[in-house]
């Protein structure tokens, strides 16, 4: 994370390194509760880039707003749509004390997708999924690590 907090942009590759280490410091607290997939081409790791941390906050808010049990396992799914944006999926398993949100970090998101990419991230939220597709940025080879 040190190395690219001053990084406006990083590949998809070096994104789900992060995600990757996260996760497995979150199946040491959920074990087998805490499931992630995660369903991206190959060639998109190196050809796509997102500003730092997006998807790792994404999954971490997933475990914050959701009890993650035996009896409430939670499934985060990461994958590809389209052409080149990314399906973030969670289904709804509401803590019985919620801690309260304050929006920051998802709206935080949302502006550096803006602002990088000039698209729009979308959320959808139902009865039993909390969904967001963020755009994917092409990196051009000088920009490629």
């Amino acid at each position: 994370m040190v190395q690219h907090r001053d990084k406006d942009l990083i590949s998809l590759e070096e994104e789900l390194v992060m995600v990757e280490t996260y996760y497995f410091l979150q199946q040491k607290r959920f074990g087998e509760y805490l499931l992630l997939e995660i369903d991206i081409p190959v060639s998109w790791k190196k050809s796509f880039g997102l500003p730092p941390l997006s998807l790792q906050l994404l999954i971490e808010n997933a475990v914050k707003h959701n009890a993650v049990s035996h009896e409430t396992p939670l499934r985060i799914l990461v994958k590809a749509s389209g052409s080149s944006s990314l399906l973030i999926e969670n289904n709804l398993n509401p803590k019985m004390s919620a801690e309260p949100s304050t929006g920051i970090g998802l709206e935080n998101i949302i502006n550096r997708f803006n602002i990088l990419a000039g698209h729009k991230v979308k959320v959808l939220q139902t009865a039993e999924k909390f969904t967001v597709e963020v755009p994917l940025i092409e990196l051009v080879s000088s920009q490629r690590i």
